[in-house]
């Protein structure tokens, strides 16, 4: 499943993004591109376990948004 999110904002080291239904969420900003601008798109894409990409590395990233004060 991909799904479509919006940069909303910057918030220090941190972008916020909007989920097509109003939810937002923190990300890392280092995780973007430089040229990633508020207003622009990011898509995300969600799988069952071990069937897409390294699940190591999912596993890390969801880490580091659960355990945010953002």
């Amino acid at each position: 499943m991909k799904i479509k999110l919006t940069v909303e904002r910057f918030e220090g080291d941190r972008a916020v993004l909007k989920f097509p239904d109003g939810s937002i969420v923190s990300w890392p900003l280092h995780s973007f591109p430089p040229e990633m601008k508020p207003g622009g798109s990011v898509n995300f894409i969600v799988s069952e376990n071990g069937k897409m990409g390294d699940s190591g590395l999912a596993k890390a990233i969801l880490n580091e948004i659960i355990n945010t004060d953002g």
